[in-house]
């Protein structure tokens, strides 16, 4: 029998066929393995802070299931916030800070904050979370979620939306002053010069990530002259400095398209009372995943344990501590008027 070579034609295309597949699945595993190297490397960037300041059974169930699910996506840290000059001991991923290291951070700030009470319940939650970027100085990110905050989901699906981002601020319920207009703590809000009052802007914090380099640059801001409620300053000294500035989801205009309308809900009014992230009232007095709260793949805030009605009604709990409790946490910001 004889054996008949295949037409020249059809062996080209066969070899031209088999070359495009192996060369499509060269370049699929190169942008796999770019993907992986960018999540690498801002997993190493990148710090994770839960702020809690209380002992509470279901927290720590809930901060071990974010440390978990969140390990891929950076290095998870459980960060207090203790006013006596000598905070706890620190001791692995447990760190603390005292007030002496909120004023060394931002000297003017802490000058401010004692002229009205002394207290970061009034609106000075900025010195916490700059006294612990000076902490986290291997980071070129850090994450800061409170104690009562969830996701609904994976913390490693939320932190994945996020691996590529480069923002400096990211925060939630972002919107400009003329949609924030009856917010109560606009009248103590200054900034040097003549600055033009539609590029003033407040969000909401109790989930946020900042960039080294706005931290350095609200340091020095701060320094130079701002004032006023950190809900008002974070964003707007951002934008002013030409930072990027990122809403988490929402529907709010600084939310990129493809994030419009997902990982949480809420209002643009003032007191931001409804949708799963808000000020008040609770959405839950349990954790996920104990708690069916409803809209999978959602942040919620605030959740009040038994354990936080219990540290609420200590007697010997001070009024400068009962005030740090809700504010230190965020909640300052959206105090009903």
């Amino acid at each position: 029998m004889r054996w008949r070579n295949p037409p020249v034609g059809a062996t080209g295309n066969t070899v031209a066929a088999a070359t495009v597949t192996r060369l499509k699945g060269a370049r699929e595993a190169a942008l796999a393995f770019l993907t992986r190297l960018t999540r690498d490397r801002v997993a190493r960037r990148t710090a994770i802070v839960w702020l809690s300041h209380f002992d509470d059974p279901e927290g720590d169930a809930a901060f071990a299931r974010l440390a978990r699910e969140a390990a891929r996506w950076g290095r998870v840290f459980r960060f207090m916030h203790l006013p006596q000059q000598c905070p706890a001991p620190d001791g692995g991923d447990r760190l603390s800070v005292s007030d002496a290291d909120l004023e060394q951070s931002m000297p003017t700030r802490f000058a401010e904050m004692n002229r009205r009470g002394g207290s970061v319940c009034a609106g000075f939650l900025d010195l916490v979370h700059l006294a612990a970027m000076r902490r986290l100085n291997d980071f070129d990110y850090a994450w800061f979620i409170e104690y009562d905050v969830d996701f609904s989901g994976s913390w490693g699906a939320f932190f994945s939306e996020f691996h590529n981002n480069a923002a400096d601020l990211l925060g939630t319920t972002l919107y400009p002053r003329e949609r924030q207009a009856k917010w109560s703590h606009w009248k103590w809000f200054g900034s040097p010069g003549d600055e033009c009052r539609a590029s003033e802007m407040r969000g909401f914090f109790p989930v946020a990530r900042f960039s080294r380099r706005f931290a350095q640059v609200y340091a020095e801001a701060v320094r130079g002259g701002w004032s006023g409620h950190f809900e008002a300053l974070y964003p707007t000294i951002a934008l002013r400095h030409g930072l990027s500035v990122e809403d988490i989801g929402g529907e709010g205009p600084m939310t990129p398209q493809h994030r419009r309308g997902r990982l949480y809900t809420n209002t643009d009014a003032h007191r931001i009372n409804i949708g799963t992230f808000r000020y008040r009232p609770p959405v839950s007095s349990h954790y996920f995943p104990g708690c069916d709260f409803g809209s999978p793949a959602h942040l919620w805030h605030p959740i009040k344990t038994r354990a936080y009605a219990e540290f609420q009604q200590r007697p010997n709990r001070s009024r400068r501590a009962a005030g740090r409790h809700d504010a230190e946490m965020g909640d300052a910001g959206a105090t009903v008027d």
